[in-house]
C-alpha cells in the first residue's frame, strides 16, 4: 500500500465514521470547514487552491500552483472588508481567512489558517493539512485539527472527493463527500453535488448542495447551485458568473433566498486556475501589432536528447525545444523566434531537425533570426534557414567542404605484437578494416563516399536556396576562400548584419516586437479529468550492450512493462545506435513486437546513426522515420579474433595454466593490467574458424529474415541491399528500408494517429530512461561522494565510441557482432 492509498483510506474512514454517527442532537460547535459560500462548485470539481479549503487534495489538481483571493459584501462595520480569504496551493498549500459576525458587543472576528501538502497523478490526489484558528475562535466554536482529503478522477466523466476534519481538542469530526459528473466527458457541462455531516448529526441530518455549470466558451463560466441554508430548513440559491482571461479569473457568486431576495455576494479571484482562459494578451498583441518574440538559447550549450532535472545549464533537451516551437507556432501573439547559436554543440541529425522546425515556424507566419559568432559548415547550414542572420563583428565561417577519413592501426598492432584476424563474409561490412588494413577498401570507399556526397549536397543545396546564392558561387567560397571573416560574409550575402546580442534585441524592437520568453502554461487538469493517454518516448541511444550503451537488458524489461500498461497508447523510440552485441538488439526488437501484439503502435525516429544492431531494433515498428543525414542499414555481421602475437614477450608478461578440453584456452591468456584486456595466446585453428563462420552466417540469415518480415520485402531483395552496406536516410527510404523522412514531432504525430488520438488531444509524454537528476558537470563532482552516487546514476560517464568499439571486439573475441566502425559515425554523435 502506498502513502497515497493510506491517506485515501483514512479520509474515507473519517468521512464514513462521521456519516455513520448517530447522536440525537446536532453539534453545538459549528466550524466553517464544510461551508460552500465561496466555491463555484463542489470541492473536487472546483479544485485548486479554492477547493483545497475543504479538501486539501485539491491543491494538487492544478499544475504549477494557484493563488486565490476572495471577499464578500456581508459587512458588520460599514465600508469595511470584514470577510476575506487568501489561499495558495500546489504541492504545498496554505490559506488564511478572516470571518466577522455581529455580536451584542459589536462583532466577533476569527482568523482560520490551514497549511499542508498534497500529491496526485491526475487519477488520484491526496492531501494532508493542519487547521487552526486565532481571535475569537472559542466564541465562534472553532476546532483545531487534522484535515485529510482524497480526490479521484478515474476517467474524463467523473470526479469524486472525500475529506474530513478530525478535531484535536475533543471527540468531534466533520466529513464531506462530493461528486461531479460530465456527461460529455468535457468541461462544457458539469453536474455536481456534495453532502456534509458532523459527528453529532444523524446521517439524514447533514447539509447538501447540488448544481450545474456550463462553459459555452473557454474562460466563460455560467452556473447555479441550490443548497440548504446552514441551521435551517430553507434553501439558498447561488449563481456562478465567471470570466477567466489568460491566467486570471473572476467569479461573482450572488446568493438568493427562497423568496428571490438577494443575500450575500461573494467575489472570487483565481490566479492560474486549473482551466483555460480567454487568450486576451494574444488578441491584444495581434490587434496592436506589437508581438512577443522568444529566444532559443543554445549559446555554449549542447542540444541533445535529455538534460538533468536539476542544475543543468549546459544541455538542452530536444523534446523541450520541440514543445516550445510548437507552442510559439500556435500563439497568434508571437511574432518570431531568435536562436542563439554561438559555441553551441548539436548532433548532425538534430541540426537537420531543428532546421526543419524553424522552417515550419516560418511557414506558420513567424520570423526567424539567428545570432552566432563562429560556425563550421553544419552550424552555418542551420543558421542559413533564418530570415535574418546576425554575426559577431569578429566572427568567422569555416566553409571548407566535407571530408571523412579512417584511421588504420594494422602497423601499430604489428609493432605491439597483437594479432588481429578479420572474419569478413560480406562485401561492405568493413567494421574491422581499422585493424587489418593500411588504406580504405573499394567497398568502404564506395559507401563512405556516398555519405560525404549526400551530406555535402544536402547542405549546399539548402544553403544556396535559403541565402539566394548560386551553387557556383558556393563552390567558389569552398575552393577559393574556405574561411570567411565577418565583413566578407556580409558582402557575399551569407549573413545579413554584423552585431552583438544587444543589436539583435534592438532589431526586434525596430520591428515592433519585444524579446521576452514566457513560461509555458502547464496542463489544465480541469480541462480533462482523469489521466491523459501516455505516449512513451524511449531513447535507444548508444551502442548495443546489455548494461551500458542503450542498456538492452533494462530497456527490454521496460518495453515489456509498457506493453502491459493500459494507460500507454503508443510508443515512439529514438534509435541512435551503431549496433554492437546482437543479444541486446534482439531483446529490444522482441519488446517492439510484444508492444505491437498488445495493440500499442510503435513508431521509430532515427537519429545520427541507426545501423547494424541499431537498425535491427527498428525493423519491426509500425512506422520508421529517418533524416537525410542519418547513417542506417548495415545489414550484416562481423567477427574478429584478437590474440597475443608477441606483446607478452615484448612487455615481459607471460601466462601459464592447466586446461581440460582442447578449446579451453580460447578465452584465457595474459591479462594486461591498466587497460583491463585479456588476450588469448593463440589464433583460431581451421575448425574453430569454421565454427565461427557458421555462427556468423546463422546470425546473418536471421537478420535478413527479420528485415524481410518487418519491412515486408522479399528476402532476395533484402540480401541485395544487405552485405553490410550502410545507407543514408534518403537512400534507405527509396529502397524500402525506412518509410519516410521526418522529425521527432512527425513521429509523435504519427503515433497519435495510429493510436486513434485526436491531433489536439492532451497526451503525457513519458521518457525512458528517466532524465538524470543532475547535469553532467555537477554529477561528476557529486560522484566523488558514494552517498550521492544513487542520485546520479550510470548515465553520467560515457566512453568515446571508438574505445567502446575496440573493447567490444576484444571482450568477445570471435563472437559475431552487429556493429559499424567509428568512422561511420557522424562527428558529434556522442556529444552531450
Amino acid at each position: 500500500m502506498t502513502a497515497r492509498d493510506g491517506i485515501h483510506g483514512i479520509a474515507l474512514a473519517i468521512a464514513a465514521a462521521t456519516l455513520a454517527s448517530g447522536a440525537a442532537t446536532a453539534s453545538d460547535s459549528v466550524t466553517d470547514f464544510a461551508r460552500r459560500d465561496l466555491l463555484p462548485a463542489s470541492p473536487s470539481v472546483t479544485g485548486g487552491a479554492v477547493g483545497g479549503l475543504v479538501n486539501p487534495a485539491a491543491w494538487s489538481t492544478v499544475a504549477g500552483g494557484e493563488l486565490a483571493f476572495w471577499w464578500n459584501d456581508d459587512t458588520v462595520v460599514q465600508h469595511s472588508l470584514d470577510n476575506w480569504g487568501l489561499s495558495a496551493g500546489g504541492q504545498l498549500g496554505f490559506s488564511v481567512e478572516r470571518r466577522t459576525v455581529p455580536a451584542e458587543s459589536g462583532r466577533l472576528r476569527v482568523y482560520d489558517y490551514q497549511v499542508g501538502f498534497a500529491a496526485g497523478n491526475r487519477i488520484a490526489h491526496t492531501g494532508v493539512a493542519w487547521r487552526w484558528s486565532t481571535g475569537d475562535d472559542d466564541a465562534l466554536g472553532r476546532d483545531n485539527g487534522l484535515v485529510l482529503g482524497s480526490i479521484a478522477r478515474p476517467n474524463r466523466f467523473m470526479s469524486y472527493g472525500l475529506s474530513g476534519l478530525l478535531s484535536a481538542e475533543r471527540s468531534h469530526a466533520v466529513g464531506v463527500a462530493d461528486l461531479g459528473i460530465r456527461p460529455l466527458g468535457r468541461p462544457e457541462l458539469t453536474v455536481f453535488g456534495d453532502y456534509s455531516l458532523t459527528s453529532k448529526q444523524r446521517i439524514g441530518d447533514g447539509e447538501w448542495s447540488a448544481g450545474v455549470e456550463i462553459r459555452p466558451a473557454g474562460g466563460v463560466h455560467l452556473g447555479a447551485r441550490v443548497q440548504e441554508r446552514s441551521g435551517t430548513d430553507e434553501l439558498e440559491y447561488v449563481v456562478n458568473l465567471g470570466l477567466t482571461i489568460d491566467r486570471l479569473g473572476l467569479h461573482i457568486l450572488p446568493g438568493y433566498d427562497d423568496g428571490g431576495d438577494r443575500g450575500t455576494t461573494t467575489y472570487l479571484v483565481r490566479g492560474n486556475p486549473p482551466y483555460r482562459g480567454l487568450p486576451f494578451e494574444t488578441w491584444l498583441r495581434k490587434r496592436s501589432g506589437h508581438k512577443r518574440w522568444e529566444t532559443i538559447d543554445l549559446e555554449k550549450r549542447t542540444l541533445t536528447y535529455q538534460r538533468g532535472r536539476w542544475f543543468d545549464k549546459k544541455r538542452v533537451a530536444w523534446i523541450d525545444v520541440c514543445h516550445q516551437l510548437e507552442r510559439l507556432r500556435r500563439d497568434a501573439g508571437v511574432g518570431g523566434v531568435v536562436v542563439r547559436l554561438s559555441e553551441s554543440r548539436i548532433r548532425p541529425s538534430l541540426l537537420w531537425e531543428l532546421r526543419q522546425e524553424l522552417v515550419a515556424c516560418q511557414e506558420a507566419g513567424l520570423e526567424v533570426a539567428v545570432h552566432l559568432d563562429r560556425a563550421r559548415m553544419g552550424g552555418y547550414w542551420l543558421a542559413s534557414a533564418a530570415d535574418h542572420v546576425v554575426m559577431e563583428p569578429r566572427g568567422d565561417l569555416e566553409i571548407v567542404g566535407l571530408a571523412a577519413q579512417r584511421t588504420y592501426m594494422k602497423g601499430l598492432l604489428e609493432k605491439l605484437g597483437i594479432g588481429f584476424e578479420e572474419h569478413r563474409y560480406f562485401r561492405y561490412k568493413s567494421a574491422a578494416e581499422t585493424f587489418t588494413r593500411t588504406d580504405m577498401s573499394e567497398a568502404d570507399r564506395e559507401q563512405i563516399g556516398r555519405q560525404v556526397d549526400v551530406i555535402y549536397e544536402t547542405l549546399r543545396a539548402e544553403i544556396c536556396e535559403s541565402r539566394g546564392i548560386s551553387e557556383a558561387a558556393f563552390e567558389t567560397i569552398v575552393e577559393e576562400r574556405a574561411i570567411i571573416f565577418a565583413e566578407e560574409a556580409k558582402e557575399r550575402g551569407l549573413v545579413d548584419a554584423l552585431g552583438r546580442w544587444e543589436d539583435v534585441r534592438k532589431w526586434v524592437k525596430e520591428r515592433g516586437g519585444s524579446l521576452a520568453n514566457r513560461e509555458p502554461e502547464g496542463p489544465h487538469y480541469d480541462e480533462r479529468w482523469g489521466k491523459p493517454p501516455v505516449v512513451a518516448l524511449v531513447y535507444a541511444d548508444g551502442a548495443s550492450e546489455m548494461d551500458k550503451g542503450f542498456q538492452g537488458r533494462g530497456m527490454s524489461r521496460h518495453l515489456e512493462k509498457l506493453a502491459k500498461r493500459r494507460d500507454v497508447a503508443a510508443v515512439v523510440m529514438r534509435a541512435d545506435s551503431p549496433g554492437g552485441d546482437p543479444l541486446p538488439a534482439e531483446l529490444v526488437a522482441d519488446g517492439v513486437v510484444e508492444l505491437r501484439g498488445k495493440g500499442k503502435p510503435v513508431v521509430i525516429t532515427q537519429g545520427d546513426v541507426a545501423a547494424s544492431g541499431g537498425y535491427r531494433i527498428c525493423t519491426d515498428a509500425d512506422r520508421m522515420y529517418t533524416t537525410p543525414l542519418t547513417v542506417t542499414g548495415s545489414i550484416g555481421v562481423i567477427s574478429a579474433w584478437v590474440w597475443d602475437d608477441g606483446l607478452g614477450g615484448k612487455t615481459g608478461f607471460s601466462a601459464d595454466g592447466i586446461q581440460r578440453g582442447s578449446h579451453a584456452d580460447l578465452f584465457s591468456g595474459i591479462r594486461f593490467p591498466l587497460i583491463g584486456l585479456r588476450l588469448p595466446t593463440r589464433n583460431l585453428d581451421e575448425g574453430e574458424k569454421e565454427r565461427m563462420r557458421e555462427g556468423t552466417m546463422e546470425l546473418y540469415d536471421g537478420f535478413v529474415a527479420s528485415v524481410a518480415r518487418g519491412r515486408n520485402l522479399p528476402e532476395e531483395r533484402v540480401r541485395e541491399l544487405a552485405e553490410g552496406r550502410v545507407w543514408m536516410g534518403g537512400d534507405a527510404v527509396e529502397r524500402g528500408l525506412c518509410d519516410e523522412i521526418g522529425t521527432l514531432p512527425d513521429a509523435l504525430a504519427r503515433a497519435r494517429e495510429l493510436a486513434g488520438l485526436e491531433p489536439d488531444e492532451e497526451i503525457l509524454i513519458e521518457e525512458y530512461p528517466p532524465r538524470p537528476r543532475f547535469g553532467l558537470s555537477t554529477a561528476r563532482l557529486l560522484r566523488m561522494s558514494s552517498f550521492v552516487e544513487p542520485l546520479v546514476g550510470d548515465e553520467v560517464e560515457r566512453e568515446e565510441y571508438a574505445w567502446r568499439y575496440v573493447r567490444m571486439l576484444a571482450d568477445r573475441p570471435g563472437a559475431p557482432m552487429l556493429l559499424v566502425p567509428p568512422e561511420a559515425i557522424p562527428d558529434g554523435w556522442m556529444d552531450w
